[in-house]
Order: C-alpha cells, then sequence, then structure tokens
C-alpha cells in the first residue's frame, strides 16, 4: 500500500486531521495513506497515522511546496535501505484554506518537456520541464487523487486539465466511489 506524508503549514487541529483520515477510507479505492509530519525534527514516522490525532503545533507553519519537497525528498533519501513505505515524489498539504473547507493539496514532483519535444519523440534534457505541481481536492477524494498520481503523473496534464473536472479551482476525482453507509459506519471513527 503507498503511503504519503501529509504536512501542515498553518495551525490545523487534530480533530480535522481525524476528519481526513476518516474520510480518506470512505471509497472503495481509498484507504488511511497519510503519515502525519509535525516538525522538521520528528524521527519516527506512524504508517499509517492513526485517529485520535492531538493537537500539536506543526514546524512547518508557512513553509512552501518547494520546502516541503526538499525536506521530503532528504528524508526519504535517508531511510534505511530496504525500508521505506513513504513515496517519495507525492505528499499532502493541509493549510489554512483546509480549516474552512475540507480540502487538502495534493503535490506530486513531475517532469516533462515542451510539446514540440514530445512529437519529434525528442525528449531533449535540455528543455526538460520539472518541478512540484500541485492539486486541491477533497479531503474524501484526497487519498484516491494521490495514488492516482503516483501511479501515473501524467495525469496532471492530460485528464485533469479538462475544464469538466473542476468546481471552481477543486479538482473532482473521476471514478470516485463512496462505500455504502453500513460500511462507513464500520470503520472507525474520527
Amino acid at each position: 500500500m503507498a503511503m504519503f506524508m501529509l504536512f501542515c503549514t498553518a495551525h490545523i487541529s487534530g480533530k480535522l486531521i481525524g476528519d481526513l483520515l476518516h474520510q480518506s477510507q470512505q471509497t472503495i479505492a481509498g484507504h488511511n495513506c497519510w503519515s502525519l509530519v509535525r516538525n522538521p525534527n520528528q524521527h519516527e514516522l506512524e504508517t499509517p497515522t492513526h485517529v485520535p490525532v492531538s493537537n500539536f503545533q506543526t514546524g512547518f507553519e508557512g513553509a512552501s511546496i518547494d520546502a516541503l519537497g526538499t525536506w521530503m525528498t532528504d528524508r526519504c533519501s535517508r531511510m534505511p535501505e530496504g525500508w521505506n513505505p513513504i513515496e517519495d515524489r507525492t505528499f499532502g498539504v493541509l493549510d489554512q484554506r483546509s480549516a474552512r473547507d475540507e480540502t487538502m493539496l495534493v503535490v506530486r514532483w513531475f517532469t516533462t518537456w515542451p510539446q514540440e519535444c514530445i512529437e519529434r519523440c525528442d525528449p531533449d534534457p535540455e528543455r526538460k520541464i520539472e518541478g512540484w505541481k500541485t492539486l486541491r481536492v477533497k479531503f474524501g477524494e484526497a487519498s484516491h487523487a494521490a495514488i492516482q498520481l503516483d501511479e501515473d503523473p501524467s495525469l496532471l496534464f492530460e485528464e485533469m486539465s479538462g475544464v469538466e473536472y473542476y468546481e471552481g479551482d477543486v479538482y473532482r476525482v473521476p471514478y470516485v466511489q463512496k462505500l455504502d453507509q453500513k460500511d462507513i459506519e464500520a470503520l472507525p471513527a474520527p
């Protein structure tokens, strides 16, 4: 099962994080895939983080996506050989907006080339475009989005670019099926 680091760049209550973890499990393909990183000096990572989550002071307040990505890739590179359940190119971010509308950022490292290079089948290393790309998604679709992006980051440029997949600036993950109510009720409470 894929696991992804989860960062808070603003004060986020333990209850809200619990809501995310709970909602992540309410789809057929979803599961709790989040490992909460509370501060840069944290040694142990829960894989996954379980509810209840106590309130804490984040060590990443105001951090940029680039800073989080750099910290994460550095941390993953220092994990023991053969033990790395954490994906090192995809992560989640709870920010100030998350507390207002129960959305979060799913972030993925991407690599692509200009269209003319793709058309000529010429992946010229000098023209490569790389960086972190974000999608804002609802809590209930976040694990599904992270898993899809981790398996196929080209979705960031193809399927996800269609306007029909957006409600404002929040991406609606296609093909997400909710569990039956009885199965949702059987999940651990947040």
